[in-house]
């Protein structure tokens, strides 16, 4: 064991009391456990005993269940009664007896910043900062009051900033990056040949020629004000990376390279984001998925959709309602290193109070504190090399904007947002004067082609920055269905709405009947 005062016994008992009593809390995200995080032999054997028994469904559980459950198992048995371990469920069994189980958080964090430090300990970090073992008795309650105010995610967080100070004071002057323009620069053009920087097509085939897809270590902004869809177009992009969708014959299209995303809300809820992936794999509206009403046609679609979420599983949903950059950072690269999830979508970048929080010790403007958040963002996507969409709100300047180029001194908290970015754009529904603008264009384009411009345009998006690209301040008009959260590119113009002729980004697309794929089992 490590250090033996890197320990609370009160936190421990004090937990392992409340999950007897709401074992339910077990299965809860928001808890980490393990038998490790308990020191003592007794407690890491009555703490998996009330694990199990909460997997089984118990619900709630006594001293007496904990007593026949360790019975099964007569070696821990002899263990437990040696060391009188049902008169010591008893007492643990009283310490919450007639109460709410408020301190629950308070000492589980106690519990859980113990037994990280004792990890740490064992690899050999100093751990001084968080909590001296060294003080004598007298100081400890000093100690103990520097741990409760210290959040857990900080802990990890600082030892990581410290191993990046010593590799940038090391490793990154050694290995500079500085070279000569010929080193190995035919080596890089066959393998661009090869493998060109084209990233997964995004939901829109003049939007991803002219982004060059979701590529990775890029981070993209997308703003938009209220009602336009933000959330829906991020949820269409991260469907069509991750998985198949019906088309408008009832057949299955599946792209080639599917990959698993990782969907970070901060708003919605994880229902709420199920119901709009469910729209955009079936092609039905999510109006009358939330209703229950469908046609025979629309639930068959539902059907089908259902079978193909399941089968693919790409699909992520992570609910931080209130994020700090610390969280953030945690949690990314959780699903990153864990999970090998490569694309991420960030819902959306804001000022919670979890963000705020972390500045309290410093005067920090929100819209700095913005910037930052946007920041981190770019550095977890060079960091893993992981492709990250997010999203921004507008300020009232887009609205005063009625015909040209929308760009950064749009965004709302500050334009110092997307300094950063690789890719910036701004979605707005069409005024007027554009719909003016853009008549001429739209009626020659449906006249040739009247199959593809079956919709009019409803939304513009604005692209105002698009690093080491061929197009930027160019207008792409498309049309958007909020229902199913799929969208159509329609045409692209340059600021003065004139015609832009593009190229296109190939990828492979297959069509399927349905039954087909059943038939085969891939499905």
């Amino acid at each position: 064991m490590a250090d033996k005062q890197l320990y609370d016994k009160n936190a421990s008992l004090y937990v392992l009391s409340t999950l007897m009593r709401e074992p339910l809390l077990i299965e809860n995200d928001e808890y980490v456990l393990t038998k490790n995080d308990f020191c003592q032999p007794l407690q890491q054997m009555v703490y998996y005993a009330i694990f199990n028994l909460a997997k089984q469904g118990v619900s709630t559980i006594s001293p007496q269940d904990i007593d026949f459950y360790l019975k099964q198992y007569p070696s821990q048995y002899e263990y437990y009664t040696q060391n009188k371990g049902y008169d010591w469920l008893l007492s643990t069994h009283r310490l919450t007896e007639g109460s709410d189980c408020k301190q629950f958080d308070f000492y589980y964090n106690r519990l859980k910043k113990f037994s990280m430090l004792r990890d740490l300990d064992a690899l050999g970090f100093d751990i001084k900062e968080f909590y001296d073992t060294s003080k004598d008795f007298l100081s400890r309650d000093k100690e103990d009051e520097k741990l409760n105010n210290i959040k857990l995610i900080e802990i990890p967080n600082h030892i990581r900033e410290k191993l990046v100070e010593i590799e940038n004071r090391h490793i990154g002057k050694e290995e500079g990056t500085s070279q000569l323009a010929a080193k190995g620069l035919r080596a890089l053009v066959d393998e661009l040949k090869e493998n060109p920087e084209v990233g997964l097509p995004l939901d829109g085939d003049i939007l991803n020629y002219a982004t060059r897809g979701a590529r990775s270590g890029k981070l993209y902004i997308y703003s938009a004000p209220s009602g336009v869809g933000k959330t829906r177009y991020m949820v269409g992009n991260a469907c069509a990376i991750s998985m198949p969708y019906i088309d408008e014959n009832m057949n299955v299209v599946i792209r080639d390279n599917l990959q698993k995303v990782l969907f970070v809300a901060t708003e919605m809820s994880a229902d709420e984001i199920q119901t709009l992936v469910l729209a955009y794999v079936s092609g039905v509206n999510e109006k009358n998925i939330l209703l229950g009403n469908y046609t025979p046609d629309e639930w068959k679609r539902i059907e089908m959709a259902l079978d193909i979420i399941e089968k693919y599983n790409n699909f992520i949903i992570e609910s931080i309602p209130d994020p700090s950059m610390a969280m953030i950072k945690a949690r990314l690269a959780k699903y990153i290193v864990q999970d090998g999830v490569e694309f991420i979508y960030f819902d959306y970048i804001f000022s919670s109070p979890g963000l705020l929080s972390e500045f309290r010790d410093i005067d920090v403007r929100e819209d700095v504190a913005l910037m930052m958040l946007s920041n981190t963002l770019k550095e977890v996507a060079m960091t893993y090399g992981v492709f990250i969409q997010s999203a921004t709100q507008l300020n009232d300047n887009w609205s005063r904007i009625e015909t040209g180029l929308r760009d950064q001194n749009c965004i709302r908290g500050s334009k110092a947002i997307v300094d950063k970015v690789d890719i910036g754009m701004i979605a707005t529904r069409l005024n007027e004067k554009e719909k003016d603008k853009i008549k001429e264009v739209y009626e020659g384009l449906r006249k040739s082609n009247p199959l593809k411009f079956d919709h009019e345009p409803n939304i513009v998006i604005d692209l105002y920055k698009n690093r080491r690209g061929e197009m930027s301040y160019v207008k792409i008009f498309r049309w958007f269905d909020h229902a199913t959260c799929r969208a159509k590119d329609l045409f692209i113009t340059d600021t003065s709405y004139k015609a832009v002729e593009i190229g296109e980004l190939k990828y492979e697309k297959h069509v399927y009947k349905f039954e087909d794929l059943k038939a085969r089992g891939e499905l």
